[in-house]
């Protein structure tokens, strides 16, 4: 199974080519007249994603959700009247919350 490091150091990779590209994307800005879309290198980074999720049984796309959407980290979780609420809001948690739910 993936470990614990090894998840976080793949979702500081992605991060850190995500926020790359942003940079490339806004000297590209300056450059040029139009709206640069950096895509170099998106379908690594969908791959990376895909397989890390796969490890960890990621079927409800967790991983994705937390790198890309702009909300509160949090899930929850249990029957409708009896909800619970985890904290996802660091990698560390992720990993934990996708865990469990492999072996719950």
């Amino acid at each position: 199974m993936l470990s614990k490091d090894d998840f976080a150091r793949r979702i500081a990779l992605i991060q850190n080519f995500h926020s790359e590209q942003q940079a490339l994307g806004a000297l590209i800005d300056k450059l040029t007249d139009g709206y640069p879309v950096v895509t170099l290198g998106n379908n690594l980074i969908a791959e990376l994603i895909a397989i890390t999720a796969q490890e960890l049984n990621d079927n409800d796309d967790f991983i994705s959700w937390w790198l890309w959407e702009d909300v509160e980290k949090v899930v929850w979780v249990g029957a409708e009247d009896k909800q619970r609420e985890i904290s996802v809001r660091t990698v560390e948690e992720l990993y934990d919350f996708l865990t469990e739910q492999m072996e719950g």
